[in-house]
């Protein structure tokens, strides 16, 4: 209950299932109905967006969401800066990583570093490495640094990473 003795808002997730088509990020924020594409196949060829998705809320207050993306011959780290905090708005699409095909063909996890920017783990089995990238904007659009933290080939890495920021303001890795 809120103020006032009225019911408080639950989410409703029931109502939104169905909506996302097949290679489509769609963004919800769990109340009143409304959900936003952000990210989809745009030029006509088959393709996929939002797989392993991981979102954060950046000091604006506006979500950051990575995920990977791609078509049937590769896979990319992509970064989706919302608009606004319903994610309504145009989002700001970045291609993080791109080097190579299933670059980030599994797990993403994303977290916001001390400096309010982006930091995001992912794992790549393809290159059997676990990467993270500390990026340069709110965007992830400029001055990104990609570093390799665990390169295990010929061995695999784990299909799923999870990032959280220590008290020292240094990632931690899972």
């Amino acid at each position: 209950m809120i103020a006032g003795g009225a019911a408080a808002a639950e989410p409703r997730r029931d109502a939104i299932a169905g909506e996302a088509k097949t290679g489509l990020l769609i963004f919800s924020d769990g109340f009143e109905l409304r959900s936003a594409t952000v990210d989809g196949p745009g030029d006509g060829s088959p393709g996929f967006a939002g797989r392993w998705t991981s979102i954060a809320i950046g000091r604006d207050g506006v979500p950051v969401i990575s995920y990977m993306a791609g078509n049937l011959t590769s896979s990319f780290l992509r970064v989706a800066k919302c608009g606004d905090a319903r994610c309504a708005g145009p989002a700001q699409i970045t291609t993080v990583d791109n080097a190579g095909a299933e670059v980030a063909n599994t797990g993403t996890s994303i977290a916001m570093g001390a400096d309010g920017l982006p930091v995001i783990s992912y794992a790549s089995r393809t290159a059997r490495s676990m990467k993270v990238v500390k990026c340069g904007n709110a965007a992830c659009s400029s001055g990104n640094v990609i570093t390799t933290i665990d390169d295990q080939t010929p061995d695999d890495v784990s299909t799923y990473s999870s990032i959280a920021m220590g008290a020292d303001g240094l990632p931690i890795v899972s």
